[in-house]
């Protein structure tokens, strides 16, 4: 993220398709947006000084997000059919930084853009460069075939992890907070009565439909 010339304007940048809805939490200094890139995003704007959260569990774009602020619980609808909840208060880290590098830093093989190691060791292996979700570390293929979710960092869907990694996963990083619903309709847009913990939504079919999500909260 950058600040503007002035001081008060802000860009935030992290999203890989286009933002489709904004919250924000006033008490606890957050923006929370969506993409077409699957992703969601929790910008600690406050005390969290810029870092943000990302969360991923759709399969395919999210189009909106409608946040609970009295139960800190958000709602994700996804192209996927989904409904996804967050429980806000669950802690979460920040994903580490992908490192480069022009070999796996596990094994040691070559990526196939360092010709010259390739050439020194007459090596026709050509392994491709892929990241650990937990450390950051520049990995192969081979080194990085485990595969786990990991909501301590946002990932409920299983993603890539180095050996070291996997093998040395505590409990506490595998447990997850969030619950999946497929609503099999393509939610377009959506709203929410906590008075009445009635939730309102849009979708492609031209229909709008009332949840009562009293269980939910």
């Amino acid at each position: 993220y950058k600040y503007g010339s002035s001081g008060i304007n802000a860009e935030y940048g992290g999203h890989m398709g286009s933002v489709r809805s904004l919250v924000w939490d006033e008490e606890q200094q957050v923006l929370m947006s969506c993409s077409a890139d699957k992703s969601i995003f929790l910008w600690q704007i406050g005390e969290g000084n810029g870092t943000a959260i990302q969360l991923n569990a759709h399969r395919e774009r999210v189009n909106d997000i409608i946040y609970c602020k009295a139960a800190r619980k958000l709602f994700s609808f996804g192209g996927d059919k989904r409904m996804i909840l967050w429980n806000l208060r669950t802690h979460r880290k920040q994903p580490p930084l992908w490192e480069e590098s022009n070999e796996c830093q596990i094994c040691r093989g070559a990526f196939f853009w360092n010709v010259q190691k390739l050439w020194n060791e007459k090596n026709v292996q050509f392994k491709r460069q892929h990241h650990c979700r937990r450390c950051g570390a520049a990995i192969c293929g081979e080194c990085s075939s485990n595969l786990s979710i990991l909501p301590i960092y946002g990932y409920e869907n299983p993603v890539r992890l180095c050996r070291t990694c996997y093998a040395d996963l505590p409990e506490d990083e595998l447990r997850s907070s969030t619950l999946a619903h497929n609503i099999l309709i393509d939610v377009t847009c959506a709203d929410f009565d906590y008075s009445k913990k009635l939730l309102a939504v849009g979708a492609a079919d031209n229909v709008i439909r009332l949840y009562d999500v009293a269980a939910c909260l």
